[in-house]
Order: structure tokens, then sequence, then C-alpha cells
């Protein structure tokens, strides 16, 4: 219920926005921020070797995404004029930046989502798991270094000196979360709120169908709607 809400709040917030501010002005930044965002997601590992530290590729991540956003707003803004000065289109602006900026955040919330389920393939082991092999944290690691967004919250260090540990012989669970801080934050404050979400899978299983950003990713594993809503696997 609580993921839900957001989304709601989300999604109000955008017609709000649209009818408030019009269509144009706020999509062109939206709109920007988004494909930076993708840009950022989809080619970080181009850039990756010269951040090998997980803060650093963190930080370089957002910068990306600022420096971008900045770009494309400022090419639109012929766009943005030319809008603007045509007094029909004043008219329909409100209504117009309603649906275009719901439609906005619709799209931002299935790409962050999009990203917590690339992340859980690698962490749902490890939260299953009474104990935890090496092999279980090397896939909890190239998870997390496969989303630059996530890189600076987790310690890479660490999870080497875990599965390290783990080598010989598995780690009860327990050890596991004590140590790697982020684990427990993303299955408490993440996680359950998606595992009990109604919105959420239908959110990724429309967001498939996008051109561009859309592609098919099964539903958090455990979720009772996984089975039922999950996309295909495209062949």
């Amino acid at each position: 219920m609580g993921a839900d809400l957001v989304i709601i709040l989300a999604l109000l917030v955008g017609v709000y926005v649209g009818l408030t501010r019009g269509f144009i002005g706020p999509l062109i930044t939206e709109g920007a921020f988004l494909v930076a965002i993708y840009i950022t997601v989809h080619f970080h590992g181009r850039v990756d070797s010269f951040a090998p530290v997980g803060w650093l590729r963190t930080g370089f991540a957002v910068l990306m995404v600022l420096v971008l956003t900045a770009a494309l707003r400022f090419l639109a803004r012929p766009l943005v004029a030319l809008w603007r000065g045509i007094p029909p289109l004043r008219v329909i602006d409100g209504p117009v930046g309603a649906i275009a900026h719901a439609f906005a955040v619709f799209v931002l919330i299935y790409l962050g989502l999009g990203v917590l389920l690339d992340f859980d393939r690698g962490a749902y082991p490890l939260l299953r798991a009474a104990v935890v092999t090496a092999n279980a944290i090397d896939g909890y690691r190239q998870a997390v270094q496969q989303q630059p967004l996530l890189t600076g919250l987790v310690d890479d260090q660490v999870l080497k000196q875990l599965a390290q540990q783990a080598g010989p012989s598995p780690l009860p669970m327990q050890q596991v979360r004590q140590t790697e801080g982020f684990l427990n934050f993303y299955d408490q404050y993440l996680r359950k709120p998606l595992l009990t979400s109604k919105l959420a899978p239908q959110i990724n299983r429309l967001g498939a169908g996008l051109p561009i950003v859309g592609r098919h990713r099964p539903y958090l594993f455990g979720s009772p709607t996984a089975a039922r809503l999950a996309p295909q696997a495209a062949p």
C-alpha cells in the first residue's frame, strides 16, 4: 500500500505541474532528465574504468545526469519559444500539459522500477538464504556494479572480504546483513513495499511496451503477482 500511495501521489503531482505550468517548458526539463538517466544507466560501462571506486562512480553518474539534462534543455530553447509564441497552443497548454506530465512521471517510475528489478536478480539469492556462499556474494556484487546509481551506496571492498570469508564455508546471513547495510535498507524500505504493491507490477508490464526504453522484465521474485503478471521473455 505504501508503494502504491507514492506512485499515486507522484502521478498527481505530474498532473498538477502540467495544469499550472503548462506543457512544453516543464516537459522539456523532464524529458531531458529522462533521456539523461537512460543514457547514464545504459552507457556507464564505457567510463567505469576511469572511476573504479564505488562512490566516484555514483558521483560521476549523478554529474552526468545533471550535465546532460542542462545541455538538452539548452538545445530545446528554440522549441519552447516557438510553442509559447502561438496563441492557439497557449489555450491547450494546461490540459495537454497535465496528460503529458502524468505520462512523463509514469516513464520515470518505470525506469526507476527497472533499476530495482535488475538489481533484485542479484540481491534476491542473498535475501532468501539462511547461509550465504561466495558465489551468491559475487552475484550481488555484479548486480551492484551494473547499476551506476547504486555503486556508491555499497562498499565493494566489504563485499570482497565477505566473499573471501565465505569461500571455505558459507556465512550466516545475519552476519552478511550486519556487515553490508544497504541490503537491509533495500529489503525493508524498497523490496517489501514493492512486493505488496498492486500498481508497480502493472507499471512494469505496461512500461515494457514503451518504445526505446521499454524492456521485458519479470517482477520481484516472491511476489504474489510475479507469476501472473510477469511479461514473457523476449526470444
